[in-house]
């Protein structure tokens, strides 16, 4: 689900390279806002009409931004669907369920009363949005600001740096993106450590030195993965944490292997 990780969602919102980029913060904090609520009232069936107006119009707004990213041939994870792992790759296969999902509420839509439908239902659903949304800010700048401050303790490196690293010491290199993603190619002799499995996958290293030199990448300059599992490494004591610019894209640019 998008509102457990705000700071992921972010990132995906970001790498899209559509909206302004002072808008993404908002974007990040409205559309689970939402999706929360509009689905809650659907399914308890509160302002059905209103709500399968408003989700209409989000899903339709995924469908264009899918549409021009695929177009674009953007190279990113959607974002869309939660921890669907093999859908983590922007792909047709997002147009189609966004296309589906539309179909559905279109069918809500056309057969609900229309005379159900009134003013009333619109401001309050709009009220229960804003004072959500005001909620989640709260806790994404709280999380950002705790992100951003243990980050200053990572060291960024392009990814000659980190090859002449791993040649020269004992570092561990750690793929943070998913096991899909991982298993489709990945740099030699890196462990996974996905962000998303972080705890299951780390506890598969309990003699880990809190002071070895551990190398984090995930897939190009748009993916906060690799920050991210940084931050947590961090978090559990470590002290030697690097990250490789622009991951594994830029890795295989180089030819490195």
């Amino acid at each position: 689900m998008k509102i457990l990780d705000l700071i992921s969602f972010h990132d995906a919102v970001l790498a899209f390279d559509i909206l302004p980029e002072f808008t993404i913060n908002a974007v990040t904090i409205l559309i689970p806002s939402i999706e929360i609520i509009c689905g809650f009232c659907l399914v308890t069936n509160l302002f059905t009409y209103c709500n399968s107006l408003i989700l209409g119009l989000l899903v339709l707004s995924f469908i264009i931004v899918v549409s021009v990213s695929l177009i674009r041939e953007l190279d990113i994870e959607c974002g869309c669907f939660g921890s669907l792992m093999l859908l983590d790759k922007l792909s047709y296969k997002h147009l189609v369920l966004d296309i589906l999902l539309l179909l559905s509420i279109s069918v809500i839509i056309t057969e609900y009363p229309k005379n159900k439908y009134n003013f009333e239902d619109a401001k309050t659903v709009t009220i229960i949005i804003f004072f959500l949304s005001v909620l989640l800010n709260l806790e994404y700048k709280n999380n950002s600001y705790e992100i951003g401050r243990l980050a200053r303790n990572i060291t960024f490196m392009n990814p000659h740096e980190a090859y002449s690293l791993i040649q020269k010491s004992d570092a561990i290199v750690f793929d943070a993106r998913s096991i899909v993603r991982y298993n489709f190619g990945h740099i030699s002799d890196a462990r996974p450590l996905p962000k998303s499995d972080f705890k299951e996958y780390y506890s598969e290293y309990p003699n880990l030195k809190k002071d070895r030199e551990l190398i984090v990448y995930c897939d190009s300059e748009q993916c906060g993965a690799a920050q991210a599992v940084g931050v947590k490494l961090i978090k559990k004591g470590h002290t030697k944490i690097f990250v490789i610019k622009g991951g594994y894209d830029s890795w295989k640019t180089e030819m490195l292997k």
